[in-house]
């Protein structure tokens, strides 16, 4: 089974595939319909309840059990399974691409809008596609902080081959031999 992971970064216009798996993170900035959400963050929940913009109702969303227990206190709507444990500085791109990998049946998975995931020429560090939605005050260098964790996932799977769709002219990062770019 090939797995699309779309993330909200500006690249995931890139994205045209009318077949496979589809992973979306937090709240997604399209009308693409996905198979299942990916949320770790309060913040989204709260961003939710105040814009009463709220998931589909039979909308899965992979979470930890803090995002479990306030989706059912606040009443957001969704089928919240809980299966991530929290992990320092992880993102929902890491915490749904570690739960995928896990699967023995995934041999492919395509990451689209995943701009963490490479630099921009002469840019070393970004924000979080999802800052204009979910306001915060500070923000460390999140690639400084996201990249290891993206290394140290992709390599924990050698038996699946990971994709990254980008823009050309990016700057790529090595993330092993099971994991290529695909420029355009």
């Amino acid at each position: 089974m090939r797995v699309h992971f779309i993330g909200n970064g500006k690249s995931k216009t890139l994205f045209k595939s009318p077949y496979g798996y589809r992973i979306g993170c937090n709240i997604p900035k399209d009308d693409l319909v996905y198979d299942v959400l990916s949320v770790i963050d309060i913040k989204v929940l709260l961003h939710q309840q105040k814009e009463q913009n709220y998931f589909k109702p039979n909308q899965l969303v992979w979470c930890t059990q803090q995002i479990k227990d306030m989706s059912i206190q606040k009443k957001i709507p969704g089928k919240f399974e809980a299966l991530y444990k929290s992990v320092y500085r992880y993102n929902s791109g890491h915490h749904a691409i570690e739960h995928i990998s896990k699967n023995k049946n995934i041999k492919f998975i395509e990451l689209w809008g995943m701009d963490s995931m490479w630099h921009m020429k002469g840019e070393h560090d970004l924000t979080s596609e999802m800052d204009d939605r979910v306001l915060r005050p500070s923000r460390p260098p999140l690639q400084k902080q996201w990249v290891p964790h993206w290394k140290t996932i992709l390599s924990r799977y050698p038996n699946i081959k990971y994709t990254i769709h980008a823009p050309k002219g990016v700057e790529t990062i090595d993330y092993g031999a099971n994991t290529d770019y695909k420029l355009y």
